[in-house]
């Protein structure tokens, strides 16, 4: 009799630890704006996903089941990265009830995975792995001919070496499903907690599970002071997870990744609906840097701005300039700002902390990044979470 009402004991904790769980608000609404007259909202911002896999592919879910997750997550654009995918070509963009539809491919290249998001190569061509191999080194010995992320960078047994190669086009920061398996090898009793809480609070349970990308950061920071290089959010869609030999459930869901972090271009220009244009503005945004990358399960990130500027033009992120005495940068928060600092980073060593929008001249060349933090509570005994909430890409200051 007493197992039983130990079992009842654990069953009304369980239950009641999982209430006190279904309570917290990871992105509590706020009234406060930072936006001002003085700070007027320059560029449109266009959400998206990128590295999503179909049942095309290695994932499980059907192109049309995905789409109508995108579009419930009121995404602008999503871009597929199919892999082990050979002879044939690759789709041309297109508009799906308002959401663009865009295509690259993921290839192994060595130990590393890299994805291609330039629909100008004709990837029919490649017609096996050893045939992508080939393909991918003739790409990296001419530079410029392809817009190339590379996947996990830090992840052990990924690591392209101990250069990473000049012709590389970006990294991957942040990859949403990484994080389970991450978390996994680092705390299995943290894993099985957050599992355990899953069904109360879904997004607590990731933000329990959530890695700080230390290793990429400091790579990606280390390769902008010698060579512009974007960063991005990858998704790695499958809504695939394996639990025995060939057996796996559809967990986590598109939409809930979907819902968890995406990339956000900032272009001066509206997308109008014309699939050719739109794509291309699309493009230019991510292969120029003009974006920030945002977990936007613990708020909405509209209304962030990076900029530069000076009496006459407006300079987007991922822009070079010389440095000048009437140039400044101007920093604006998102409208729901609630417990909100932003670490502006020089070179990768932090020139700045902010509390609130302001623009400032900046006093020394070299490549500027923010990052901006969220805190977040959490129920005893636990101590209160800080996480990055949006990394911007960088703005370079030349001689």
């Amino acid at each position: 009799m007493k197992y039983i009402y130990v079992f009842i004991s654990i069953v009304a904790f369980y239950l009641f630890y999982g209430f006190l769980i279904s309570k917290i608000d990871l992105n509590p609404t706020s009234t406060q704006t930072t936006i001002t007259q003085d700070m007027p909202r320059l560029f449109n911002d266009y959400k998206g996903v990128i590295n999503v896999h179909s049942n095309q592919g290695v994932g499980q879910g059907s192109v049309p089941e995905i789409l109508k997750d995108a579009y419930l997550s009121k995404l602008d654009f999503i871009i597929f990265t199919e892999s082990l995918v050979y002879e044939k070509p690759i789709e041309p963009p297109s508009y799906a009830g308002g959401l663009l539809v865009l295509h690259g491919r993921e290839y192994s290249y060595l130990k590393s995975r890299l994805i291609l998001l330039d629909n100008s190569h004709d990837f029919s061509k490649i017609t096996s792995a050893a045939a992508a191999q080939l393909y991918i080194s003739d790409l990296l010995e001419n530079p410029g001919s392809a817009f190339i992320i590379l996947n996990h960078p830090t992840k052990p047994g990924y690591e392209w070496g101990d250069e990473v190669s000049a012709n590389l086009s970006a990294l991957e920061i942040i990859n949403l499903r990484a994080n389970w398996s991450e978390a996994w090898d680092k705390s299995k009793l943290n894993f099985i907690r957050s599992l355990l809480i899953y069904p109360f609070n879904a997004d607590y349970a990731f933000l329990n599970l959530f890695q700080h990308p230390t290793a990429n950061l400091k790579l990606w920071n280390k390769l902008n002071k010698t060579r512009p290089t974007v960063g991005l959010l990858g998704s790695d869609a499958k809504s695939k997870l394996r639990i025995y030999k060939h057996k796996y459930l559809r967990f986590p869901s598109y939409k809930k990744l979907f819902s968890l972090g995406s990339n956000h271009i900032l272009i001066r220009t509206e997308l109008t609906g014309n699939t050719h244009n739109d794509s291309k503005k699309v493009f230019d945004g991510i292969t120029s840097g003009s974006m920030y990358f945002s977990l936007d399960f613990v708020g909405d990130p509209v209304g962030f701005q990076f900029y530069a500027k000076n009496k006459s033009h407006i300079y987007p992120m991922g822009s070079t300039l010389k440095a000048n005495p009437n140039l400044e940068f101007c920093i604006d928060f998102p409208i729901n700002n609630q417990k909100v600092s932003g670490t502006l980073y020089l070179d990768g060593q932090k020139y700045m902390t902010l509390k609130e929008a302001k623009c400032f001249k900046p006093t020394q060349t070299g490549s500027y990044s923010l990052i901006m933090t969220k805190r977040v509570k959490r129920p005893w005994p636990l101590k209160a979470f800080k996480i990055p909430w949006i990394i911007s890409n960088f703005i370079y200051i030349n001689e």
